[in-house]
């Protein structure tokens, strides 16, 4: 988040023309209409659709349209949706040099650290790729990210950016962290296998509709007529159980999407156990 607060309220001004992509992380969406309050437009993951990023059509509006910012989540949060290597780096040929592709890789862990454009991004003239370490290292709370790019806006960039923004706690965590990547990486490829086996898990309860993405959450439409997504999440807190209600960050979510983070294999059969009793009761 801080570096998002640095490079937008640096590189952004009233009169620029963002596109992004909805739905995504809702803290985009916050800084660039109530902080820079800037021009906003979005490319839609349509919900019938299952969320699919059309590579094709999205070249298109940028054909048509002159933007100034890109906003891309790859994996995308929280629809999970992934846009493969390829078909990116042919998106990015066909940006304008003079607009800037912000690149927000928080979940590429998921997919393979070798997916990551981090390399490419430093070698090009307009691409920045943001990393949080929160998600794929488990460092939440300890606030350390990275930014890769051009040297040029890296070296402004550090003009603004205070001395110690990431604490001497957080460095050395996350030294140890990338020391230590292979640990680390198991865990991904578990999770996977996890979320693929949770995602089979909730689509056998009547009333959800599943989309599994490539994060280490769920996204679930509810579809039961019974609940909306305030009362499936309040109804789960009298279980103990907390997920996420997505009322609110998206027209494409409604009042009827939640997403559920995927836990150990005990874990996710209780949750898919509350889940059901609810739904189906």
């Amino acid at each position: 988040s801080s570096l998002i607060y640095l490079f937008f309220t640096l590189m952004l001004k009233k009169d620029s023309r963002v596109l992004m992509i909805d739905p995504s992380y809702g803290e985009y969406l916050h800084i660039l209409k109530n902080i820079v309050s800037c021009n906003i437009d979005k490319f839609v993951l349509e919900r019938n659709r299952d969320y699919y990023f059309d590579a094709a059509a999205f070249k298109d509006k940028l054909k048509k349209e002159k933007y100034d910012f890109i906003i891309l989540i790859n994996p995308n949060n929280p629809t999970g949706t992934y846009i493969g290597d390829d078909e990116l780096r042919t998106i990015l040929k066909a940006v304008d040099n003079d607009t800037i592709v912000w690149i927000d890789e928080a979940y590429i862990d998921y997919v393979g650290v070798e997916h990551s454009l981090e390399n490419f991004a430093s070698k090009s003239d307009n691409i920045v790729v943001c990393k949080s370490m929160s998600k794929a290292f488990s460092l939440s709370g300890l606030r350390c990210a990275y930014l890769t790019g051009p040297a040029k806006m890296i070296d402004h960039l550090k003009r603004f950016s205070p001395p110690w923004a990431v604490s001497l706690i957080a460095q050395v965590a996350a030294v140890e962290s990338l020391k230590n990547y292979d640990y680390y990486k198991n865990y991904h490829q578990l999770t996977n296998i996890l979320r693929n086996k949770f995602a089979g898990m909730l689509e056998e309860i009547n009333g959800l509709k599943v989309f599994e993405g490539k994060i280490n959450s769920v996204l679930c439409y509810i579809e039961n007529g019974k609940v909306d997504a305030i009362s499936l999440t309040r109804l789960c807190k009298n279980h103990g159980l907390y997920i996420r209600d997505l009322t609110g960050l998206s027209e494409q979510f409604a009042d009827n999407t939640v997403r559920i983070a995927v836990k150990d294999e005990v874990f996710n059969i209780k949750m898919c156990s509350i889940l059901k009793e609810i739904l189906e009761s």
